[in-house]
């Protein structure tokens, strides 16, 4: 068996198990056997991190060592190209957990998870009306900011219980990442990232008594929902904190729903560096 990279010379042959086109960003690779595409994998990166997206093997050719063979080459091309961690989702099957455990994943139930759709936001005239209200004053893109703001911002997350991983590990899309700052002051930062269609909040928090902080970091969530024409999948609150959920809860009352969320898992594997991969 060999492994090769996926590109659009031999898309084709590999279309049946990934189906159409991968988008911007992801990375392909397949196992050849005998001259026959017979598994493949579609990639992801954020940062440090290989996000397993997709891998298929052909149904006639299971059990044969064949998606061992596809995550031992991907594990050794990422770890060659500087990443430290491989991370999956999926649904928490019995079946799933033990061949990832198998091939050497630490599997966990995911944090509580709260999700709310995007056309239900931007569908809402509360939260039309919250984007006229707050219409992005003081809120700069997270790596926008000073190193020294930055710093105070690692604090601030560190002394309200929350771990600073996000932050150094940058699990965190920039434009969908936002800080309040007001007199050189950091008070609040919400930082998200894009997978597929859906919006992941890892981290929502204000400090120094910022009361309207929670309201202005979602209003600059809404306004980048509002900007780019997103109505497809979720936005999903990640381990927020739970008085923020409690509260966007009430505000979203009647107009769009945030459910809890707990029936994924995820996978991680460590592949190189010394820090854990947190999402």
């Amino acid at each position: 068996m060999d492994i090769t990279l996926i590109n659009k010379h031999n898309m084709q042959y590999f279309s049946y198990l990934i189906g159409g086109d991968f988008e911007p960003g992801q990375e392909a690779l397949g196992v050849v056997d005998d001259g026959k595409p017979v598994a493949a994998g579609l990639f992801s990166a954020a940062d440090s991190i290989c996000v397993i997206d997709w891998i298929a093997v052909d149904e006639s050719r299971r059990r044969e060592g064949i998606g061992r063979f596809l995550f031992d080459s991907v594990r050794q091309y990422f770890e060659e190209k500087g990443y430290t961690h491989l991370l999956a989702f999926y649904e928490g099957s019995a079946e799933s957990t033990i061949f990832l455990r198998r091939l050497g994943f630490s599997c966990v139930p995911s944090i509580p998870a709260y999700a709310v759709s995007c056309a239900s936001l931007r569908g809402s005239a509360k939260c039309r009306g919250l984007i006229k209200k707050y219409p992005g004053n003081n809120i700069i893109p997270y790596d926008s900011l000073e190193r020294s703001l930055k710093a105070k911002l690692r604090t601030n997350v560190e002394k309200a219980g929350f771990s600073s991983e996000d932050l150094l590990n940058g699990n965190y899309d920039n434009d969908w990442s936002f800080a309040i700052v007001s007199e050189n002051k950091h008070t609040g930062t919400l930082l998200a990232m894009q997978r597929d269609e859906d919006i992941y909040v890892t981290l929502l928090l204000t400090t120094g008594g910022d009361a309207s902080g929670p309201l202005r970091l979602f209003s600059a969530l809404l306004s980048k929902l509002e900007s780019d024409d997103h109505s497809k999948g979720n936005v999903i609150f990640l381990g927020a904190n739970e008085s923020i959920i409690k509260f966007l809860i009430k505000f979203l009352e009647g107009e769009a729903e945030l459910q809890e969320n707990t029936g994924s898992w995820e996978a991680v594997m460590q592949i190189g560096g010394d820090y854990a991969a947190q999402i």
